[in-house]
């Protein structure tokens, strides 16, 4: 039987694509210390993402000079540019802000999906990409995976009631972690159970992850989102 898979552009693979942007642009720059970034306040707002598919342009204000640029993700510009950011806010807000985001932006497609796991037992895993689109891809009855692949996130659908992590799920959603990628999770047609960084995941929390021992980790975080 051939099972589905398809690409499309979602808002929350474009929200996804410019917080990502930004947060590996400030990762990949050396002796800058990111929790003393300010960037402006919209850059947390869903509100973004509309002016993004509008003018395929976005401009973020922030207040260090080494993160200056201009780049493309996709076919959408992004500005990052210095100066006084007014009422700005901690970069490091933009990791546990990002999964919220994404959720809620891709809810009906998350929903509806979920709801596919219930009915049937087929699990689905959705990629997320820097270009600001998702694979979407059908697996089998409660069970999906795909061969390792670069990505910013990775979601996964479990039947109604099961809104958690196995420890298939915490070894490969480490594994994405150190990767760049910014979050992993599993989504019920009521909540997604997420887990995601702030900054660079370090050695002690990818061996305790790894071992399911996850109380009281320094740099990798959990939360439940309700769909």
């Amino acid at each position: 039987m051939t099972r589905q898979q398809w690409l499309e552009e979602t808002p929350g693979a474009i929200y996804l694509s410019i917080a990502a942007s930004l947060l590996l642009l400030a990762e990949g720059r050396e002796n800058l210390d990111i929790s003393q970034v300010i960037v402006t306040p919209e850059l947390l707002d869903q509100s973004l993402v509309k002016m993004a598919k509008t003018s395929r342009k976005v401009s973020i204000a922030v207040n260090v000079t080494q993160l200056q640029e201009v780049y493309n993700v996709g076919d959408l510009t992004i500005e990052v540019k210095s100066g006084n950011v007014k009422d700005g806010v901690g970069l490091l807000r933009l990791y546990e802000r990002t999964p919220v985001n994404v959720v809620a932006l891709d809810r009906e497609l998350l929903r509806h999906l979920a709801q596919e796991t219930s009915s049937t037992g087929v699990e689905y895993m959705l990629i997320y990409l820097e270009d600001g689109k998702v694979a979407v891809l059908e697996g089998e009855r409660f069970r999906v995976s795909v061969p390792f692949v670069n990505s910013l996130a990775m979601l996964h659908t479990h039947p109604s009631g099961a809104c958690g992590l196995s420890q298939k799920d915490l070894k490969s959603g480490i594994e994405l972690l150190t990767e760049e990628g910014l979050f992993s999770g599993a989504v019920t047609p009521e909540c997604a159970y997420i887990m995601y960084r702030e900054g660079l995941v370090d050695e002690e929390d990818f061996i305790r992850v790894k071992k399911g021992e996850l109380r009281d980790l320094r740099t990798v975080k959990f939360m439940h989102v309700n769909i």
